[in-house]
């Protein structure tokens, strides 16, 4: 792949640019699904695909400063380098300075001492390596575990990709990866009346990390009728909420605007310490340099109850999903960091032993905003040790920043889930959401 940058980069030059960059992404994958069968005893659908992305793009800077860019499927025809130098240069004369407040990417830096983060493990060996067959074996050994009375499944899928990037540039960048994907996604639809439909997703470096059982049990989770709560054996007591790992990632994944928004006030007293880190091993959004040839960084958007940093060009990682993408400034790998590891309960540890009342949540639902909602669709209350009873169904409102002044780390480990994008959180404690009441009927919320 190199080589055919060197020359298009050399090609570049002499056409006129003052500075060009070419990017090359060559993937395959394949992607195995289960789905009920339409008759009754039969057994389910499998269906198993395999797919490949082969491409390279080219930047330039015109003597003119003007930015262009173009882009070809590999493997291409013969003279497509120069059909590609063309489109770039093409693209150039039609720049007019980009739209106002709008990112331009920079071309990356100039030669580097090592490959980027060279530590980063993002690259499994035995991905894909097991066969179709196998994979569908461990898909129907998931859905044995389901509960048919309240839900079924409607679709189980576990994909798989390895991919390999290079990115060379004019100012003498040389770098390249190889990276595995692995993804799961369970489907559940409601079987009985009060049941939800729902879909939990799983995406980690390697197979071996995904659970699928797990993946399946947090589903029904939050895909079960709701329980009666038994806030009347409770009521005028004020009880800490305690949110498990897959609870806290729906929190974070409601939050997630006002982290990246960098508003100041609505973190005034909070303890919690948001960051998005493209460096971490094994995590899908990592990498040893980013989408325009930065080696990846941790940037710090919350701590020490304010909003520290934003993302930017300066302060954040270039996402590059294709060849047919532009380098975008984006969020990598978003985690609350957890508490610190001499203090604190153990991430998804039930309520302490003592006489404290606190409420274990499962499964929460979160509406952010100027009147923030908050309905906790699977908990129990606990005290001394023992559970009291189900919590389903209560709610709260009232104003974002005591929401997000209440939460603290109580976890001292960070599990990472997919809610629309790859999230990691600890276990959370939530103090001074008083009162909780049953939600009224009619209400809804975004369930993450």
């Amino acid at each position: 792949m190199m080589q055919e940058a060197e020359a298009l980069l050399e090609a570049a030059r002499a056409a006129g640019a003052l500075e060009a960059e070419v990017f090359v992404k060559i993937g395959r994958g394949r992607k195995v699904v289960l789905e009920p069968a339409v008759r009754s005893g039969s057994p389910p659908i499998e269906t198993v695909s395999d797919s490949e992305e082969e491409g390279m793009a080219l930047r330039v800077i015109d003597r003119a400063g003007r930015r262009g860019f173009a882009w070809v499927g590999l493997p291409a025809p013969e003279r497509a380098g120069d059909s590609l130098l063309g489109a770039a240069f093409a693209s150039a004369r039609h720049d007019r300075g980009g739209a106002p407040g709008v990112v331009r990417p920079p071309l990356g830096p100039g030669p580097r001492n090592g490959p980027g983060r060279s530590g980063v493990r993002i690259a499994d060996p035995e991905c894909m390596a097991l066969s179709a067959e196998r994979i569908a074996a461990l898909l129907l050994e998931t859905a044995a575990g389901a509960d048919g009375r309240a839900v079924a499944i409607d679709r189980l899928a576990l994909s798989e990709a390895m991919t390999t990037v290079a990115l060379a540039n004019s100012r003498g960048f040389r770098g390249s990866y190889s990276k595995s994907l692995a993804f799961l996604s369970v489907a559940l639809i409601p079987a009985e009346p009060g049941a939800a439909a729902v879909v939990e997703e799983r995406s980690a470096c390697r197979l071996a990390d995904l659970d699928p059982r797990d993946c399946l049990r947090e589903a029904l989770q939050r895909t079960k009728p709701a329980r009666r709560s038994v806030e009347e054996t409770t009521a005028g007591r004020a009880a800490p909420l305690l949110l498990t790992a897959r609870a806290s990632a729906s929190f974070l994944a409601a939050i997630t605007p006002c982290a990246l928004s960098g508003e100041a006030s609505l973190w005034k007293g909070s303890t919690l310490r948001i960051v998005d880190d493209q460096t971490m091993d094994g995590r899908p959004g990592s990498a040893p340099f980013d989408g325009a040839g930065y080696d990846t960084r941790r940037t710090v958007l919350v701590g020490d109850g304010s909003a520290v940093g934003r993302l930017s060009a300066d302060g954040g990682n270039f996402i590059r999903p294709s060849y047919r993408d532009l380098p975008v400034v984006g969020v990598a790998g978003l985690l609350i960091l957890p508490a610190d590891s001499h203090s604190g309960m153990d991430a998804g540890s039930p309520a302490p032993s003592d006489d404290t009342l606190m409420l274990q949540v499962s499964a929460i639902e979160v509406v952010p905003g100027p009147v923030c909602s908050v309905r906790i669709r699977r908990g129990d209350w606990w005290s001394g040790g023992k559970a009291l009873g189900p919590a389903d169904g209560l709610g709260w409102e009232g104003p974002l920043a005591v929401l997000l002044r209440g939460a603290s780390p109580a976890g001292t480990e960070v599990k990472f889930y997919h809610c629309g994008a790859p999230l990691g959180a600890p276990s959370l404690r939530i103090d001074g959401l008083t009162p909780l009441r049953v939600e009224a009927p009619g209400r809804s919320a975004v369930s993450v």
